[in-house]
């Protein structure tokens, strides 16, 4: 069982702040993924190469520098002469080529397609192990110890807790005007939660081990002896909801049935032992609600698939979003949103749903829910605006806000950038930002799990307490304070 232990962060001079620490030491990453192909938008996904100008220009950007794109240009006129004589195996050939460079999305094509099932064994296995290229050279070392343990600067963690976070893709708003089956795709929420939890549960009764027969690789799972404290992983996902799609009955039977036992005044100890107990015991498929009791840490919401914030055109859809909000902040229940320009877009009204100076300033506007409970995902990246916004309002103390770096630090690069961004606040904005890696949707741009957990702690851009504060006091406080 794990015991609550305080120490101090120095914030400034004249001010200590006490950081509640979970004992045995847990690394956090606040915001991850556990689905397959059948869980995802794919048009939306899909969407966001066909339809998106930046990607494209990204690509052509690394395949086409400056002296081909001059030799083209000069080419260019010549063009109607000599395109009928090349020949269609020759365009094939530069087509494949083109297409096999998009390795990551490939990575992450290749990772959905397995069940969801072996999501959380998979990560564990190549966390633990090193791992080999195609020539059967290491070119990727283990990252944790096969006692679980691992040392970031000095801090020794011995779990890492991930928070999948469930997608409500429900009836998606996509307007498929230029294809034949345009009806849009119904994504049942309740499929990817039983899914979920049998991945769930099936890592914490199983084990997984890797083949090599023939050069053709293969794993097998079989029941493992190890019990629950003993597994790398603790796992404790967020509900998704999109309140859109249910009626208000729907949505008070769904916080009812999740999280009847959540109260406020719950000691950061007596919620994290209701979510430790619940663990890995619901199997995904029994039907009686007492199984659902306390299977979730907190609440996502996804803006670009149309959840409007502050509906307030609409007495009804107001009436379900204030039921939301009034349940979390009376009983303590963090909410993620997702906060970006980005992501699988299906709303064309997305980025005022998603704008945090926007809706959601009116959503914390209201005193009723000043002090929701929020992290406000991917830091708002790609407009600084939205980034100023929500380290405003982290740094308000009537508010309770936090945000998180999933997916914007695909880069070693990328760190300087996110020293700049939070040096240009008061010190107390380090206690406000959260570890996340947006797994699996970062293989679009790093290569794995490891590779992006790997850029943050060995990176120098940030202090060794800073590093700690971002992977463990705060993801703590967020979810357990």
């Amino acid at each position: 069982m794990s015991e609550l232990t305080n120490y101090y962060f120095v914030n400034n001079v004249n001010q200590k702040h006490i950081i509640m620490s979970l004992s045995p030491k847990k690394f956090y990453d606040i915001h991850f993924h556990a689905m397959d192909l059948s869980h995802a938008n794919i048009t939306a996904f899909t969407d966001r190469f066909i339809n998106n100008p930046d990607a494209i220009k990204k690509i052509l950007d690394g395949d086409f520098p400056w002296w081909k794109k001059s030799l083209y240009s000069l080419l260019g006129p010549l063009l109607p002469v000599a395109g009928p004589f090349v020949s269609n195996r020759f365009l094939a050939r530069k087509i494949t080529g083109q297409l096999a460079k998009l390795k990551n999305v490939r990575n992450l094509l290749s990772f959905m397609e397995t069940s969801v099932m072996y999501d959380f064994l998979i990560i564990e296995h190549f966390l633990k192990n090193d791992h080999a290229d195609e020539n059967k050279n290491v070119d990727e070392r283990k990252i944790v110890n096969a006692d679980n343990s691992f040392t970031v600067d000095g801090y020794t963690y011995n779990k890492i807790v991930l928070c999948p976070l469930v997608m409500d893709f429900g009836y998606p708003n996509l307007r498929n005007k230029d294809v034949y089956y345009n009806i849009p795709p119904q994504k049942p929420v309740v499929s990817q939660i039983c899914d979920l939890y049998e991945a769930i549960y099936t890592y914490f009764k199983k084990e997984l081990t890797i083949k090599n027969e023939n050069d053709i690789i293969k794993f097998e799972v079989r029941d493992t002896s190890q019990g629950k404290g003993e597994k790398l992983f603790e796992i404790y996902p967020f509900m998704g909801i999109n309140t859109a799609n249910y009626t208000l009955e729907k949505i008070e039977r769904m916080l009812e049935k999740y999280f009847a036992d959540f109260r406020k005044n719950d000691s950061p100890e007596q919620r994290y032992q209701r979510l430790y107990d619940a663990m890995g015991e619901f199997d995904g498929r029994t039907v009686q609600d007492a199984q659902f009791r306390n299977i979730f840490a907190g609440i996502k919401l996804y803006p670009p698939l149309g959840f409007n914030p502050w509906p307030e055109e609409s007495a009804v859809e107001m009436k379900k979003v204030e039921t939301l909000y009034s349940y979390c902040a009376e009983r303590n229940i963090p909410i993620i949103t997702h906060c970006s320009t980005g992501g699988f877009v299906a709303s064309p009204e997305h980025t005022k749903f998603t704008n945090p100076g926007g809706q959601w300033a009116k959503v914390l506007a209201d005193p009723r829910f000043k002090k929701l409970k929020i992290d406000f995902a991917h830091m708002g990246v790609n407009d600084p605006g939205w980034t100023d916004t929500i380290f405003k309002m982290a740094l308000n103390s009537e508010m309770n806000v936090f945000t998180d770096i999933s997916s914007i630090c695909d880069s070693p690069d990328y760190y300087a950038e996110l020293k700049e961004v939070i040096g240009a606040y008061p010190t107390g904005a380090n206690n406000k930002v959260l570890y996340g890696s947006d797994f699996m949707i970062n293989l679009l741009n790093v290569r794995s799990y490891n590779q992006y957990m790997k850029y943050f702690t060995d990176t120098s851009q940030l202090s060794p307490v800073q590093k700690h504060l971002f992977a463990n006091a705060n993801p703590e406080k967020f979810l357990f304070g």
